[in-house]
């Protein structure tokens, strides 16, 4: 792809540097705002900048590019908070599994559990 002078090929990994030197600092403002961490936000704009990475031909060249950028950052800013939720309500089940109290064994299964100790452990594993 040619630099916008037209004077020579744009490596794509030289077009993610300059990307990324001209636009990291505002993406990472912009997600520091909407993380609960500084180490969240940086998440986030990595993140970013991997889809840049991967779809680099689809980055607008110019005053483009930024807005684009944002746009990956608020996607993915969504998909850290979907995670966020999903982790705290599998945290809350884990916690109500764990509070549960042991049940005792019935006399009922004393011979299935006296066969089952007879049992090798990797025959018990199944």
């Amino acid at each position: 792809m040619p630099d916008p002078a037209g004077s020579r090929p744009t490596v794509p990994g030289d077009r993610l540097e300059e990307l990324f030197e001209a636009h990291h600092r505002a993406l990472l403002a912009y997600a520091a705002r909407r993380s609960p961490t500084l180490a969240d936000a940086e998440d986030v704009v990595a993140e970013v900048f991997l889809v840049a990475w991967r779809r680099l031909e689809d980055v607008p060249a110019g005053d483009g590019a930024l807005p684009w950028l944002y746009g990956v950052a608020r996607r993915t800013l969504g998909n850290q908070r979907r995670g966020f939720l999903r982790r705290g309500r599998l945290q809350h089940k884990l916690e109500q599994t764990s509070e549960r109290p042991m049940q005792t064994p019935s006399p009922d299964s004393e011979p299935a559990l006296e066969a089952l100790g007879r049992l090798s452990a990797d025959d018990q594993e199944l």
